[in-house]
């Protein structure tokens, strides 16, 4: 039954039951209402409606509580996701002020420049979009928002899925929010190509081609094509970056030495 039924356990002299009963529902959203009545069951045996008293200040606030809310049966659930998104929040922050403390988190981690940099990018992408507003207050919306800056780029919009959800998920240790409105979205997937390989015919039309006309493009092809070295450890891609010098490259001994910090990272436990 647990797979198909929502069940709700309703406390002993609810709805005049002498003990506590299981209620069974087919959605949430009917499940959520009779949790909704039940919360108000509670608070009606803790402050009976005879013994409650207004001040002119009370009036104030319910009067904006029904411009604002309309239907004052929102109340229970309102009061309830405060208490699970804002009440137990020990140091709010904007979203530009957790950037920047998660940066340092970071840099007193000793992760690799690589990283750094990417997390400051993302950083900066994350500020600029979405930095004046409190971290607690995001919603899958506006996440939404952050990751279709992205447009069409599969890769980016991934890389800002990965940092932005450590970023909230650091604040989420910190107590600067409880939710992490990342969690409520897929990871996006970086569609898989097959690569495409070069018929040796073909690339030697590719050099010929480079020499004629982008003459510096020479060593990387040649270091990509005859050597194997990934485009990552010949091509910058943050400014911090390591990449293959010419230093590496021992013309005698016919040998290049990728260096630790420029290899292609992985996240094998053996290492790289």
């Amino acid at each position: 039954m647990k797979d198909r039924y929502t069940r709700v356990t309703a406390p002993a002299g609810f709805d005049g039951q002498a003990a506590r009963r299981d209620y069974y529902f087919t959605t949430r959203n009917a499940a959520r209402e009779f949790r909704l009545r039940i919360k108000r069951w509670k608070a009606e045996q803790k402050y009976p409606s005879d013994i409650l008293s207004f001040d002119d200040s009370d009036k104030r606030w319910l009067a904006y509580l029904r411009a604002h809310v309309g239907n004052l049966e929102l109340l229970p659930a309102i009061v309830t996701h405060w208490e699970r998104t804002a009440k137990p929040i020990t140091q709010p922050l904007k979203v530009e002020e957790l950037c920047n403390a998660f940066v340092l988190y970071r840099e007193g981690k000793g992760l690799d420049k690589a990283t750094l940099s990417e997390d400051r990018y993302i950083c900066r992408r994350l500020q600029k979009h979405l930095g004046g507003y409190m971290a607690h207050e995001l919603g899958v919306a506006e996440i939404r928002s952050f990751l279709d800056t992205a447009k069409t780029s599969d890769s980016l919009e991934h890389k800002l899925y990965k940092v932005g959800s450590l970023i909230f998920a650091y604040g989420k240790e910190q107590r600067v929010l409880v939710l992490n409105p990342f969690d409520e979205i897929d990871r996006p997937k970086v569609a898989y190509t097959v690569p495409e390989i070069l018929e040796p015919v073909q690339f030697k039309s590719l050099l010929e081609t480079a020499e004629e006309e982008v003459p510096e493009l020479i060593p990387f092809l040649a270091m990509a094509g005859f050597a194997g070295v990934r485009r990552s450890e010949l091509v910058r891609e943050y400014a911090e970056d390591q990449v293959l010098e010419w230093e590496d490259v021992d013309w005698q001994k016919r040998l290049i030495t990728v260096r630790h910090e420029v290899a292609k990272q992985t996240s094998r436990k053996m290492g790289n």
